[in-house]
């Protein structure tokens, strides 16, 4: 009966070891972000933690998504866009750079407009285009906010740059 037990246990133990072993060995950090430009006008935090005069309560993330080889990554993030005091149109975005800063791809989260109020906050939930990790060294999680000529222009301190791991 002992070796029946022995046995049962050896096989669950070595069970388990494979398992281990089929599963990767670490997954990618999850960043934590959190953007605030001058005066709190324009800010990227955890969802539902927006505070009108304030920094966001918490961070967003930032989520690698890296690919089971670990060649490549899909940056996905999930947070609030905050807007305060502000009737301006502004969007979260993710722009991939290479080794010498040259833009590789871009996504945007759907815009929001603030509404002149102490705070306007916009659920932000995006992921990105897969890339080779060869040719993305690193991301810029910016706040942009549509200029006088249409287009869009990241807002001054409300951007960080994050590397690849």
């Amino acid at each position: 009966m002992l070796k029946k037990s022995n046995l049962a246990a050896a096989i669950a133990a070595a069970a388990l070891a494979t398992a281990a072993l089929a599963s990767p060995a670490s997954a990618l950090p999850i960043d934590q972000v959190t953007l605030d430009s001058p005066g709190h006008e324009f800010q990227f935090g955890e969802s539902g933690s927006c505070v009108a005069g304030a920094v966001p309560g918490a961070p967003a993330e930032l989520d690698w998504n890296e690919s089971a080889n670990g060649n490549s990554v899909r940056p996905e993030i999930d947070g609030d866009l905050c807007l305060q005091s502000t009737n301006a149109e502004a969007r979260v975005a993710v722009v991939y750079h290479d080794t010498l800063g040259q833009t590789v791809t871009k996504f945007s989260s759907s815009p929001g407009t603030g509404n002149g109020g102490p705070l306007s906050a916009f659920l932000v939930a995006d992921i990105g285009s897969r890339v080779s990790k060869a040719s993305t060294n690193h991301v810029h999680l910016q706040v942009e906010k549509r200029n006088a000529a249409g287009g869009w222009t990241a807002v001054s301190g409300a951007e960080r740059v994050l590397y690849v791991p």
